[in-house]
């Protein structure tokens, strides 16, 4: 039996961010600071300042983060995973 709810279009980019852009930056910046609960991230790598703060931000204000990631991109100069993956440990 195939469930229909699988077959709905639904829009998945709302909108498209190019970097580098510092208005850019700043708005995905506020996105990341209105998480409150959960907040899933997939990437390469993180090597944004900004970017790596918020999160840290958010995840000290109790929202469960978890982000998937490539292991050697991890590894690469200017990498903020390892920092971050940090910030579970100290809890």
């Amino acid at each position: 039996m195939v469930i229909r709810e699988f077959f709905i279009a639904r829009q998945s980019v709302v909108e498209t961010y190019f970097f580098p852009s510092e208005t850019n930056e700043d708005q995905v910046v506020n996105w990341l600071r209105t998480c409150k609960k959960t907040l899933d991230i997939a990437v390469f790598t993180i090597t944004n300042d900004k970017f790596c703060a918020a999160i840290e931000e958010v995840w000290n204000a109790g929202c469960e983060v978890r982000i998937v990631t490539d292991d050697n991109c991890a590894k690469e100069k200017g990498s903020d995973i390892y920092k971050l993956a940090s910030y579970v440990n100290k809890n």
